[in-house]
C-alpha cells in the first residue's frame, strides 16, 4: 500500500511540474489550479486510505466469523462422519458376507 501511495505522490508531482512547465496560464491562475489539484489529490488519497482501512476491517471481521463458525461446524461434521462409519460397519460386513455367499453359491451351480 505504501508503494502505491509513494507512486501516486511521485506521479502527481511529476505531472504537476510538467503542467507548470507547459502551462499557458498566468502564474496566479496556475497556482490556483495547482492548489486545487493538490487538494483533489489529497482527498483522493484519503478516500483510498479509508477504503483500504475499511477493507482490512472487513477481512478481520470475516476471519473472526470464520473462526467462530467454521471450527465448530468442522467438528460437528467430523463427529457425524465417525457416527456414520460406526453405524455402517456392521451393514457393510453383512453386505460383504452376502456377496461372498452369493458368489460361493453361484460357483457351486456351475
Amino acid at each position: 500500500m505504501q508503494r502505491f501511495l509513494k507512486g501516486l505522490a511521485v506521479g502527481s508531482a511529476i505531472g504537476g511540474v510538467y503542467g507548470l512547465l507547459t502551462a499557458k496560464r498566468s502564474g496566479v491562475e496556475t497556482r490556483h489550479r495547482l492548489r486545487r489539484q493538490v487538494t483533489d489529490l489529497t482527498d483522493s488519497v484519503q478516500r483510498v486510505n479509508n477504503s483500504v482501512q475499511a477493507f482490512q476491517a472487513a477481512l478481520e471481521h470475516l476471519d473472526t466469523v470464520n473462526t467462530e463458525t467454521a471450527t465448530p461446524t468442522l467438528a460437528a461434521i467430523e463427529k457425524l462422519i465417525q457416527e456414520f462409519q460406526f453405524q455402517s460397519e456392521p451393514r457393510l460386513k453383512r453386505v460383504k458376507d452376502a456377496t461372498e455367499t452369493l458368489n460361493r453359491d453361484l460357483g457351486q451351480d456351475d
